[in-house]
């Protein structure tokens, strides 16, 4: 059995983004995450990509998840931060 405390933390962290980009649907926020792990170069159109991106989001693993969300994070802190050099 999956550990229960798990929820929790992937709840916290996704919360945490989503007060930084509140404008993003849920959806569209699962989605980039999940985008953080895939290699954009390997697909040839968009079609490809999205079919792709609903897969993983489907068997992405939590550990995996988490990751991603840090990564997430930190692109989004760099934007942020160029906004407030200019």
């Amino acid at each position: 059995m999956r550990d229960p405390k798990r929820i929790d933390v992937v709840l916290k962290e996704i919360g945490e983004v989503w007060k930084q980009v509140p404008d993003q649907r849920l959806g569209q926020l699962l989605t980039n995450f999940v985008g953080e792990s895939i290699n954009f170069d390997k697909f040839d159109s968009t079609t490809q990509l999205n079919e792709i991106r609903h897969l993983r989001t489907y068997y992405i693993e939590e550990d995996e998840l988490l990751e991603n969300i840090k990564k997430f994070k930190k692109k989004e802190l760099k934007k942020k931060e160029m906004v407030i050099k200019k």
